[in-house]
Formats: structure tokens, sequence, C-alpha cells
């Protein structure tokens, strides 16, 4: 038997990092607030590879009130990066209906916000590129002087790219997000216009979320992906299944429901899970309080990094990771839509080398709902 995760009451989230995954990504947002609370924050994930996301998105939600470079620059010294992790700069993300005068603005404001954590945390930093346009996607590279390090946003849920040579970090929103309001077209149109514009470089996708969105995400050309869905789901009594996606276990009727347990056991005796008997896995897995809470987002995100895996076989390969997406979305009309109309309008298909998912969760807690 491999590794074991024990799914209790009084789990020490830890388990993440070794039994699952040692990519990892935090939203610092709370930290503004209690900075003293996070003083040996880093010392808690000694072996993992840390994403910090600087909470540039709870902007535009309007959760982060005067966003200052300088108090995220306090601290993400105070956390204590260490060498390979990434810092994501504080940016301003233009929502699509903003007029394109107001959209520059925001860019141009997020460029110097970059400078200014960059003459302080030097490479560490993750530029981000934000743009509904190409002009404006052109514009916000331009005031970040074009470094190797390079980031765009807006699309897909919030993502950003990164690279040692050409690195670019891409923001992205949600497909199903009430707050922007953009077709799914147009969130296509948008994605593709910066992985065109971004040919062969490194990005990192964050806020790709779901397994299928970071496979499209993967397909278009990202390198790293992030996603808080493995919680999300969870909270509302999903489940991943590879090769396949989220599905219900029927406590709450907002997908379709798990109706092959087979499937589940085949999968659960893979995974990291079996130190308990598979009848009892799963009513943990159906518990509506904490507890069913807890096993449902580490079976999530266990599924997470065997997607990673998936997409690792077509690394290089565009023509083949096609067809496989292909033929996993032939009963799902709407992300295999998706992918015709992505492949459509993609100049030249490329794939990266090697495929990343970060798991993102709150800085605050130990498994945060």
């Amino acid at each position: 038997m491999g590794k074991v995760v024990y799914v209790t009451e009084r789990i020490d989230y830890s388990v993440i990092s070794d039994s699952i995954s040692r990519e990892l990504m935090f939203s610092v947002a709370p930290a503004y607030g209690k900075l003293s609370k996070y003083s040996k924050f880093r010392e808690l994930w000694n072996n993992c590879r840390i994403a910090y996301d600087s909470g540039g998105f709870s902007f535009i939600t309007g959760k982060l009130k005067n966003p200052s470079p300088e108090k995220t620059i306090t601290v993400y010294k105070a956390l204590g990066f260490k060498k390979g992790d990434i810092l994501i700069q504080l940016d301003l993300p233009p929502k699509p209906s903003m007029c394109m005068k107001e959209r520059l603005k925001l860019i141009e404001k997020s460029a110097q916000f970059y400078h200014v954590m960059k003459r302080e945390l030097g490479d560490f930093v993750l530029p981000v590129v934000h743009g509904w346009s190409e002009e404006e996607i052109k514009h916000s590279l331009k005031l970040l002087e074009n470094p190797d390090k390079l980031g765009l946003g807006s699309c897909f849920s919030r993502t950003y790219a990164h690279a040692y040579l050409q690195k670019v970090a891409l923001g992205t929103y949600s497909v199903n997000s009430t707050l922007f309001k953009v077709p799914f077209t147009e969130i296509l149109d948008r994605l593709v216009l910066a992985m065109n514009m971004l040919r062969d470089r490194e990005v990192f996708m964050l806020g790709a979320g779901n397994p299928n969105s970071i496979h499209l995400c993967f397909y278009l050309g990202a390198e790293i992906c992030d996603g808080a869905t493995w919680r999300l789901a969870a909270k509302m009594h999903a489940i991943f299944l590879p090769h396949l996606g989220r599905f219900s276990l029927g406590y709450k009727n907002v997908n379709k429901p798990l109706k092959d347990i087979k499937l589940l056991k085949m999968w659960w005796r893979e995974s990291p899970f079996t130190d308990k008997p598979f009848k009892i896995f799963l009513l943990e897995l159906k518990r509506s309080d904490r507890s069913g809470f807890i096993a449902r987002a580490l079976w999530n995100a266990w599924v997470l990094k065997v997607e990673e895996t998936i997409a690792n076989e077509y690394a290089c390969n565009p023509e083949a990771y096609r067809k496989y997406l292909s033929k996993r979305w032939r009963n799902t009309p709407y992300w295999r839509k998706a992918l015709q109309y992505v492949t459509k309008r993609t100049k030249r298909e490329y794939v990266q080398e090697k495929l990343t998912v970060y798991l993102k969760q709150n800085i605050q807690s130990k498994v945060a709902e």
C-alpha cells in the first residue's frame, strides 16, 4: 500500500502535501488584516512549492479596499517565501463591462504596482497582463516592458502565468460567474486571443478551476493551472472522477448524479484513501457534516492531480490531446463545443512539456469551506 490519508474530524491538512500534492496556492487576503497570525506560515509547508495569490481578484469583487503594493510586499516578506515560490503581483483586473478608458486606467495602475513590487522582491514576482482586446493586451505588455516573466489577465475564472525565460500570467473570469455576465463564446474568444499572442510562453492559469476547464487551458498552451473547485465542489456535495468530471452524491441536486459506484470504487483502489473499507469511505463521502466535506475535498484534490498526470501524457502532442478531449467530451456537448470552437480559432496548437496543477485554498484555515 502507498501513502495513506486519514480522513478524520480533526484532520491535519498537511496530508495534502504528503500524499496528494506538493504544489499549493494560497490567497493571502486574510493576512492583510491579521498578519501576526501567519508569522510561521511557511514552516507549515516546508516541502511544498507555493504560489501566493495577492488578492487582486478581491478588488474586482469589492472585498479588497484601497489596494496597496507596499502592503502586499510586507505580507509576502512576513510569510517567509522561499526560492521556487511564486509571488503574484497585486493587480487590478478590469471588468469586461467597463469602457476601454476605464480598463486602460486599471491596466496602467496594475503595471505601476508590478514595478513597485519588482524593485523590492525581484524575480519572485509574477507580473500580470490584462486586457479584453488585442490593443489592451499589447498596451499592458508594453507597460511591463515585456520582461521574461509576463502575465495576462481576463478570461475563464482567474488565471496567471509564470516562466524563467518567457513566463506569463494569465488572468481569467469564471464561465458561470453572474458578476461579469460575459457570454461563453466571448470568454473563449478572449482566451484564444490571449494564448495566440502568448504563443510558446509558459502560462500559469490561475482559477482554471474544474478538471474540464483545466484540460482546455492545458490544451491551449498553459503550463500551470490552479483552482479552488476541489473545495467548492465538496461543499456542494459533489466529487470528481478522473476522465469524467464532476458528479453529485445526491445530497444537493446541482450536478448529474453518480450512478456507477463501481467507477468510484475502481479509482478508490488506486487512491491513498484505502485505509478504510470502501463502504465506510463511501459513507464518509456522503456525510453532510464537516467530516464529509473534508473527505470529499481531499478526494477531489487527489483527482485533480490524477488529471494532471493524464494531461502530461499528451505533453508536446496537441493533436493526440485534442483526440483525447474529443473522446472525453463526446457525451458532454458543453465542453465538446468549446473544444471545437477554440480549435478552429487557434493559430498554431501547442502543449507545454510539463503540466502542473496547483491546489488553491485560503491561508487562514486547514480546510476552508
